[in-house]
Order: C-alpha cells, then sequence, then structure tokens
C-alpha cells in the first residue's frame, strides 16, 4: 500500500505485517513504541481552524520568515533560539504523525471493514494481498495532529461510514493511547484528529479545582457546580437548581469519586448550613463521605421504616396544615422541638437506604402542600416570599448506587422506585438526586433511572454500550486522560476536563465549615414568572423573544433572573401555547437567525 504524503514530507514507509500475537497484544506493543514526550503547546502559535491547511505549511511560513528577517540582519540570540525551538517542535510532531499513520493503518490491516482482502496471484490458496486506507494531508498542531483520509482511494467495500463508527474510533484510539475523533465535512474531506497532551480545541489535561472557584460569576448560585473546563478553554458551571438532578457515571479510577467531592466541597464553601443540606449515602464504608461526618450542613432525620402492611411512598397527613406537621427532616421551617433523636443523614448501610428515602419522600409531600398552600410553584419563589420561614434545598448523594443490588430483589425494587419517585415528583420543591456508579450496566442505570434524571455526567466508559447507558452514545467508550468526561444537559453534550481536588483541599474546607468559616453565597432569587417573560416579550418587544435582550431587560429592574435561565423557559416552550391577557399564542421558532417569537393561534386569527 502506499500512503501520499504531505509537502516536503519524505515518503512514509509501507507497515511491516504485524505478527498475530502483537495484533492480539496493542498495549504492550505500544509501549515499546511510545513517541517522545510532546513538547509544551506554547512552542508554536496554532493555526486557524478551517481545515484543510496541509502538512508542515503553518510551520515551514514561521521558520521561513524568521529566516528573511535574519538575513535582512533582524533578530538576536534570543530569535535563533525561537527558532530552533520551533524547529524542534516540528521534527517531534512529524514523529508523532508518523507513528500515529502506523499505528492506525495497522488497525485498518485488522479489522475486515476497513480493508480489502485480495489474493495476489492465481496460485495463491489465501487472500494474501491487503489494501487499507491512505493517508492524503498532514495537519500538526501542538494540541492535535489532523490525518485527512484519502476517500477517493478507499479500499473495495469500504465506506466513510465504517471510519466514523464508534468501534472503530475506539480501537484508534487504543491504537494510539490517544482520544482519536473524526470530522467530516463536505468540501473539506474526512479528518482523523489524535490528541496531544494538551487535547483537542483547548481542552487541557488538567484543572485545578482552586482556579475554577476564581472564576466564579455572579450569576453561579448556591448550587453552581464547577464542572471544568471545555472547548477553547471555556469554563463550564451548572448549577443543580436548573439540571435539578445529575447521574454521574464512570469506570473505576476515571475520576468520578474527585467530581463528587468537588460538588461536596464547593456546595459546602459557598452555602450557609441553613440554605442547603447533605444527605450522604456511602455504600464504601464510609471511605467516600465519612470526613464530612461533623459538617454542620449534614442534614439530620428521623429514620421511616417500611412495614409490611403499609404503602411504599408514604401518604400525606392531612390532619394540619403544611406548616404545622412535624417534619422528618432537620432545619425545615417546621418546628424542630425533637431535633435529639434525629440522626445524621450519613448512610453506611444497605438497609439504612429505604427508611432515608421514605422520610425524604414524606418530607418533599410536605413541601408540595406547603408551597400549594402559599400559591407558589417553585421553592425559590417560597423563600423569596418567605425569607423566616425559607426551605433549604436537599441533595441525596449516593456512591456507590451498584452496591444497593446487594438487597433482596424485592427491597432493592422498592429503593429503586422510591429514589425515581423523589427524582420525578419533587423537582421544585428543592429535593435533588445525585446517584453515582462505577458498574455501569443496565441493571444499575435502568432506563427509568435514566429518564427521571435530567443532567448526566459520563466519565471513561469500559465499553460503546457502557457509555450510551449514560448518555446515549458511545462517545464515552475508553475517554481519557482521567477526570475526562461529557456532561449531557439540555439536549447538548460538553466534552470537558473536570478539576482535581486534593485531599488537603478537602479537609480545609471540612474544617471551615466546622468552625463556621464558609463563604455564605447567596442563592439568586427572583419573582419573574414564565407567564412575565411572554408578557414582557409582547409588550416591549413586539412578540419576539431574544433571550439575551430579555435578561437584560429584567435585570435593569431589578428583577435578577440569570440570563441560562430565560433561555431554557423560552427554548422549554417552543411549539407551545401559552395564555396572554386573554389570548392564545403559540412559541414559533424564528428562521433565518432570528429569535423566536409568539404568533396567535388559528382559533385567535378566526
Amino acid at each position: 500500500m502506499t500512503v501520499e504524503a504531505a509537502a516536503d514530507w519524505p515518503p512514509i514507509p509501507e507497515p511491516e505485517e504485524p505478527a498475530p500475537e502483537a495484533l492480539e497484544s496493542d498495549v504492550e506493543e505500544l509501549e515499546a513504541e511510545e513517541p517522545a514526550a510532546p513538547l509544551p503547546a506554547s512552542v508554536v502559535d496554532a493555526p486557524a481552524e478551517d481545515l484543510p491547511v496541509r502538512g508542515g505549511v503553518l510551520l515551514d511560513a514561521l521558520a521561513g520568515l524568521l529566516r528573511r528577517w535574519k538575513a535582512r540582519g533582524g533578530g538576536d540570540d534570543a530569535d535563533l533560539l525561537e527558532e530552533q525551538r520551533r524547529e524542534e517542535m516540528r521534527s517531534q510532531l512529524e514523529s508523532e504523525a508518523w507513528f500515529y499513520m502506523e499505528r492506525m493503518l495497522a488497525v485498518s490491516k485488522r479489522m475486515d471493514y476497513l480493508c480489502y482482502r485480495y489474493k495476489r496471484s492465481e496460485k495463491d490458496m489465501f487472500n494474501s494481498g491487503v489494501s487499507t486506507i491512505a493517508f492524503s494531508d498532514v495537519v500538526l498542531q501542538p494540541e492535535a495532529i489532523y490525518l485527512r483520509v484519502d476517500t477517493l482511494r478507499l479500499p473495495r467495500n469500504v465506506s466513510v461510514n465504517a471510519l466514523k463508527e464508534e468501534e472503530t474510533l475506539f480501537n484508534m484510539s487504543m491504537a494510539c493511547r490517544h482520544k482519536v475523533l473524526a470530522e467530516h465535512e463536505e468540501g473539506k474531506g474526512f479528518w482523523y484528529i489524535i490528541e496531544r497532551s494538551s487535547g483537542t480545541r483547548g481542552i487541557p489535561i488538567h484543572v485545578r479545582l482552586d482556579e475554577m472557584w476564581s472564576m466564579r460569576g455572579p450569576t453561579h448560585d448556591g448550587l453552581a457546580i464547577p464542572f471544568g473546563i471545555g472547548e477553547n478553554k471555556k469554563p463550564v458551571w451548572r448549577s443543580l437548581s436548573q439540571m435539578v438532578s445529575l447521574l454521574v457515571a464512570g469506570a473505576p479510577g476515571s475520576g468520578k469519586s474527585n467530581m463528587l467531592n468537588v460538588a461536596l466541597c464547593t456546595w459546602i464553601r459557598f452555602n450557609a448550613p441553613h440554605r442547603l443540606k447533605l444527605a450522604l449515602v456511602d455504600m464504601k464504608g464510609g471511605m467516600e463521605f465519612g470526613p464530612y461526618a461533623e459538617v454542620p450542613h449534614l442534614m439530620r432525620y428521623r429514620p421511616l421504616p417500611h412495614k409490611k402492611d403499609e404503602p411504599l411512598e408514604p401518604p400525606d397527613d392531612e390532619s394540619a396544615p403544611a406548616e404545622q406537621e412535624a417534619s422528618l427532616i432537620a432545619g425545615s421551617d417546621a418546628d424542630q422541638s425533637d431535633e435529639d433523636d434525629m440522626l445524621p443523614a450519613l448512610v453506611e448501610r444497605r438497609e439504612d437506604v429505604l427508611p432515608l428515602l421514605r422520610a425524604i419522600y414524606k418530607e418533599g409531600r410536605r413541601r408540595i402542600r406547603l408551597l400549594r398552600q402559599a400559591g407558589e410553584r417553585s421553592v425559590g419563589n417560597y423563600n423569596w416570599k418567605h425569607p423566616k420561614r425559607s426551605l433549604p434545598h436537599l441533595v441525596v448523594m449516593i456512591d456507590e448506587l451498584a452496591e444497593l443490588r446487594m438487597l433482596t430483589p424485592a427491597e432493592y425494587e422498592k429503593v429503586m422506585k422510591l429514589l425515581t419517585s423523589i427524582a420525578q415528583l419533587f423537582r421544585a420543591v428543592g429535593v435533588h438526586i445525585v446517584p453515582a456508579t462505577q458498574t455501569v450496566v443496565k441493571q444499575v442505570i435502568s432506563l427509568s433511572v435514566r429518564n427521571a434524571i435530567p443532567g448526566r455526567l459520563a466519565f471513561g466508559c469500559p465499553s460503546v454500550i457502557a457509555s450510551s447507558l449514560v448518555i446515549g452514545n458511545g462517545a464515552a467508550a475508553g475517554l481519557s486522560p482521567a477526570g475526562r468526561a461529557i456532561l449531557d444537559y439540555n439536549g447538548k453534550q460538553t466534552m470537558l476536563q473536570t478539576p482535581l481536588i486534593p485531599d488537603r483541599l478537602v479537609e480545609k474546607v471540612i474544617e471551615g465549615a466546622i468552625r463556621g468559616e464558609y463563604e455564605e453565597y447567596e442563592l439568586k432569587r427572583h419573582d419573574v414568572t414564565e407567564a412575565d417573560v411572554f408578557r414582557v416579550a409582547l409588550e416591549e418587544f413586539g412578540g419576539k423573544l431574544p433571550p439575551d435582550e430579555l435578561y437584560r431587560w429584567f435585570n435593569n429592574k431589578g428583577r435578577h433572573i440569570p440570563r441560562q435561565e430565560v433561555r431554557e423557559i423560552v427554548t422549554r416552550y417552543l411549539g407551545q401555547e401559552v395564555p396572554l391577557g386573554g389570548s392564545i399564542y403559540r412559541v414559533v421558532q424564528g428562521k433565518g437567525g432570528r429569535p423566536p417569537y409568539l404568533e396567535t393561534t388559528e382559533e385567535q386569527k378566526s
């Protein structure tokens, strides 16, 4: 097979046919052939994002400019050093490109649907000849290496779709020991993208939590989570008050447990105990959540065991108004004169999970009655109008979810049913569920659990099937390095590098919380309703619904609704009808880049 090299490149030799033993053990082969460590990304300025750019063109141009400047008498020792460093970078990138091409061609030979086997002559009894994919262009960048596949010379019976299948990308990634992505666009061709140490599209391989905290913005409320750094080095924060619940999953060592501690320490640092209560279920014998046993944010509760003849969901107590009903959760607005007999919500035994969830379920039902009697539809509005009787947000975090399968089948079914009900029913009253697991199988992450939880964070998964259970596709299969994850929320998937929290920082946050040294960060409260958004759009913007302009309008009036919440309201009502002033309007998606708008329905027009 012949591979066409890019401009100024020597011909790339035909890779030798790998021995069967080598094909069965890519990892051992890679350890011997691992390229040298890449140079820092700052050595060479990255070229523009537009592809294609022929291999080495940018580096050649930069080197030529330096040589001409030097010939005219410009430059000094620093310039010569810079030119030398660029040449070293070029050499390093070329070496890596050769290595990756050889590894990917070996994968192509090994996978029948990526090659064509034929007999070299009529005398051959077996198909000794092999035709594989070929590369036509190479782009060298400090953060990634781009290889364009010659789609005009694909082997017989090999399609472009086969090149970008999830199984293909997974095998390419394992062979190269770096994440391999695929991009196919008309006019630009088909490209394989091999991430280097800094990651493609500006995603770093290491993020510090203290740096993420320093990026905390004024619109981030007390439940905001620093998920990490995404493409183009963009910090990604999302609030549990919008996501409501979050599923965290990934293989052992992928970064799942670290992320749970990131979320806990962030919430503890930026919330007063009366604003947030935590219920921690630690099926690892207290190894993960044991250090949080003394924080004042830990919820106290009165267990509610399930008796044989009782319904699983505790019934409402209709004998008294909700505000007078005795709560099973300490720290709520109800009278807590007998708090002393309550238990800290740090559960380490499987048998204690169901009584905890039943107590939380009963508290959720009480809150629904409380909000209904007050004429409110969300805990945010209720707390805004009743600051002296505000309801804390309750966050239930479970690690490890798969361990609950050790219960009897009947008990396990009860726990999962109650967990799903809590996630579905109590979104508006400030109850949040954060289950986590490293056993990514359908017996643990059922369809009902996945559908009940809007936010999903997938770390590296052991297979395409496991990744699909979490985020609906195989993008998280073999995800690396450790800490790399995909956040799936609101119909959008974002790849990012999650922040690392060292043990000492965990200890520091916990010690500070015990001493009462936390930074109380006010949850952003506002009285803007969905109806207000559409009314203002009709009266002030002629029926148009530009989210950013609506956000500025409300904030200029002192009604501080988050920008993201305005966007979500507009997006959620697309295609739906809303009543305004005795008329019915439909929210219609704008065309040609225009914002959505309100349109009178056919009944109103007639």
